[in-house]
């Protein structure tokens, strides 16, 4: 059966709420990628035996200041220059064929925090679906206190850690978020990832990811031992729960 779509005022106001989507994760990937281009000291031509070119000296004054200390580098009369080449790219760390894995992995989990964010900020316009109790969190379940949002690192180590020893594809870190806003679009918001049920919407959309891409995905009693906070009745139920809402 079809899950119950709660209705309020604010309903229209989520569904044309601008949602955080894959192209903010890449705008976050070339962002990262901007602040890791390495910035380098000019060292020399190759087989000019450590003295440089004077096309790279700020001046001729430079160069005749080098030609006065007998060709020996002064660092002071050297400007830190940033790395460029001619096509006017980045250089980058990562490619299509070779991804980098931990900075996509940051910029996704950046996207979902502020995801809890907004729905923390919109928790009194936008009430929670009944069915949604399936994805509270233990501790808060155990508590009945609402913890804060979580931090970043928080949020990192637990999805690298589920996704490292899951041994998922890399698409799967992508999946997971494209899957995450599904679960908001198709109710609403009335199911969203919050600060008391991160770690089980995390957990099921990982996990339906890696059994919609991977070849070879680990099976449910697997994914219990990966992560032993979660049994394998849990994990069968959040599955459910999530194929339920997302139709």
């Amino acid at each position: 059966s079809e899950p119950m779509i709660i209705r309020t005022a604010s309903a229209e106001h989520q569904v044309n709420r601008s949602v955080r989507t894959i192209s903010t994760v890449d705008d976050l990937v070339i962002e990262q990628a901007k602040q890791r281009t390495e910035s380098w000291i000019y060292e020399g031509a190759p087989g000019s035996k450590g003295a440089p070119s004077s096309v790279d000296l700020e001046s001729s004054a430079e160069a005749a200041a080098l030609e006065q200390s007998n060709g020996q580098r002064d660092p002071s009369i050297f400007q830190r220059k940033d790395r460029r080449n001619t096509s006017n790219t980045v250089f980058v760390q990562s490619t299509m064929s070779n991804p980098d894995t931990e900075a996509t992995i940051n910029c996704v989990c950046t996207v979902i925090r502020a995801h809890m964010v907004d729905a923390a900020a919109e928790a009194e316009q936008t009430p929670e679906h009944p069915k949604a109790k399936i994805f509270h969190d233990e501790e808060f379940v155990r508590s009945g206190v609402a913890p804060r949002v979580p931090s970043l690192a928080a949020l990192v180590t637990f999805f690298r850690d589920m996704y490292t020893k899951s041994q998922m594809e890399m698409e799967c870190i992508i999946m997971c978020l494209v899957y995450m806003e599904r679960l908001t679009k198709e109710t609403r918001g009335a199911v969203q990832v919050r600060s008391y049920n991160w770690k089980s919407i995390i957990l099921s959309t990982l996990i339906m990811s890696s059994k919609v891409w991977d070849d070879l995905s680990m099976w449910n009693a697997d994914f219990s031992q990966v992560c032993p906070t979660f049994t394998l009745k849990r994990i069968n139920e959040l599955e459910l729960a999530l194929l339920d809402f997302l139709g």
